[in-house]
């Protein structure tokens, strides 16, 4: 699965968070975002999955253009979003947290 942002921006209300972000990611690999409180790891994430208010730019999956789809329609194509919690659920470790996320989107895909 290839996953590919180009020229996103985007934010809440007028405060633009995100400003021209570039990046191609393949399937098996892996990112880490890192950055100080308030620096927009969050809202990138919300931005792929469809949970920002406004975006500007393209969110590709696959080539096809998934920026206007609801983030329900992400969540089916396989596009999930764990927010920052100690444990969604917190009997598991934090693989079966994620296992969660992708059981979800297998079932939907059906």
């Amino acid at each position: 699965m290839m996953l590919t942002i180009e020229t996103l921006a985007g934010g809440y209300g007028e405060v633009n968070i995100l400003n021209g972000i570039d990046l191609a990611l393949s399937a098996g690999e892996v990112l880490t975002v890192a950055g100080t409180n308030g620096a927009g790891k969050s809202t990138l994430a919300k931005a792929v999955v469809g949970l920002l208010p406004r975006v500007e730019g393209r969110v590709l999956l696959e080539g096809r253009d998934i920026t206007r789809l609801p983030a329900e329609e992400r969540a089916r194509a396989g596009i999930g979003y764990v927010p920052q919690v100690a444990n969604v659920f917190p009997s598991l470790s934090v693989r079966e947290n994620l296992a969660v996320v992708e059981g979800v989107a297998d079932r939907r895909q059906r």
